[in-house]
């Protein structure tokens, strides 16, 4: 089969899960036997443009844009699945596409500017529940009124008016709370499936002996909750957060046992979990299909998630952890998982093995693809 994969890559100052799955599926696919092409703008390149700033939001707000049309009519393929077009990649060429298009949302952003549903420290409905200019008002883009205007106006459209939504033959979401809350606000719940990512198998798994001490990884944004989990920890237990962002602590705000270290290469990364009692996943928001809890149970160690979010999903799921729904909670939650490390460790491998590992995550993909090519889902 051949296949287009179009992306419009997030700048490197803000690190991407998003940007890193695109690319494992390139290789997944192709891995696979097909043919693929990458039809990408990278924001590191597009940003150094003069008038970039002006153009991008005007491409957000009118959908100008030709690009990947030629690109698309050369390669010929027999299915465009396009990931993210924000903010380098217009919507004008989507019209003139005569081959079936598949779309996956990574984020909420037809729905939120922030593309998180999170404001102030707690979920927030207020755009798709019909007062979009809350975004302008609380500066929900970038912490910017004027940056965050040309989403706002786009989304201010609704989802009825959303181009690619309304021509994509297939609508894939990261987990079924996310396909619940699209279809709740107007995407077509005929288009719309679960397929969730699936990732490479990494070189270790759990260690015999564990260090003792849990960790918490991810970029430190006010979202991810990483400020409230490390004062909430439990008096006497160890709590490694791994990560860089903006809400980096100093050192001598930390409550004792609790530590803060930097980002790390993905196999140093995995290298050293393997060792922790397990991993905390203490988001705020709703999230779409958190990579590190898949690294967890590809791993073999258990994963304590703070409740209503899509990582908190997995682990009910697969059984592979333990839920806390409150701080009060969070030290009961730590000694389930710690008590049974094992039992919940070989439930979260055994499901990834089953489920995420990319030979099962291609097949899901390769389902779509047939069922939009033989005229959609029954």
């Amino acid at each position: 089969m051949k296949i287009a994969l179009v992306h419009s890559f997030y700048g490197s100052g803000r690190p991407s899960g998003e940007n890193s799955i695109v690319l494992e599926q390139v290789e997944a696919l192709r891995e696979a036997g097909h043919t693929v092409r990458l039809l990408s703008l990278n924001t590191d390149q597009e940003s150094r443009k003069k008038f970039y700033k002006l153009e991008s939001a005007w491409k957000t707000i009118s959908g100008h844009g030709k690009f990947p049309l030629d690109e698309i009519e050369s390669f010929k393929p027999d299915v465009v699945h396009v990931h993210n077009l924000f903010p380098n990649i217009g919507t004008d060429w989507i019209d003139e596409v005569q081959i079936p298009i598949v779309t996956t949302l990574h984020n909420f952003r037809p729905l939120c500017a922030n593309g998180l549903l999170f404001r102030d420290g707690a979920k927030c409905l207020d755009c798709p529940d019909g007062r979009p200019f809350s975004a302008v008002v609380h500066k929900c883009y970038h912490d910017s009124r004027l940056a965050s205007i040309p989403l706002t106006i786009r989304n201010a459209k609704g989802i009825h008016q959303n181009k690619l939504l309304n021509n994509a033959a297939a609508i894939i979401c990261l987990s079924r709370m996310a396909a619940d809350l699209f279809t709740q606000y107007g995407v077509d719940s005929t288009k719309v499936v679960v397929v969730q990512n699936g990732i490479a198998a990494p070189k270790t798994r759990r260690a015999p002996m564990h260090n003792g001490k849990w960790a918490a990884v991810g970029r430190l944004t006010p979202e991810k909750g990483f400020t409230e989990l490390s004062l909430a920890w439990p008096e006497g237990l160890g709590l490694d957060i791994i990560g860089d962002g903006p809400e980096n602590t100093r050192p001598s705000t930390l409550l004792p046992g609790v530590r803060q270290l930097p980002s790390m290469p993905r196999d140093q990364l995995l290298s050293e979990l393997s060792s922790y009692t397990g991993l905390v996943f203490p988001s705020l928001c709703q999230e779409m299909q958190p990579t590190i809890i898949l690294e967890a149970m590809a791993l073999g160690i258990p994963v304590v998630a703070r409740a209503g979010s899509a990582g908190a999903e997995l682990v009910q799921t697969h059984k592979c952890g333990s839920i806390y729904s409150s701080d009060e909670f969070l030290a009961r939650a730590l000694q389930d998982a710690a008590a049974n490390r094992s039992h919940y460790g070989d439930a979260g491998l055994e499901a990834f093995e089953h489920s995420f590992q990319q030979g099962s995550w291609v097949e899901r993909l390769e389902n779509v693809y047939k069922a939009v090519l033989d005229g959609g889902f029954k």
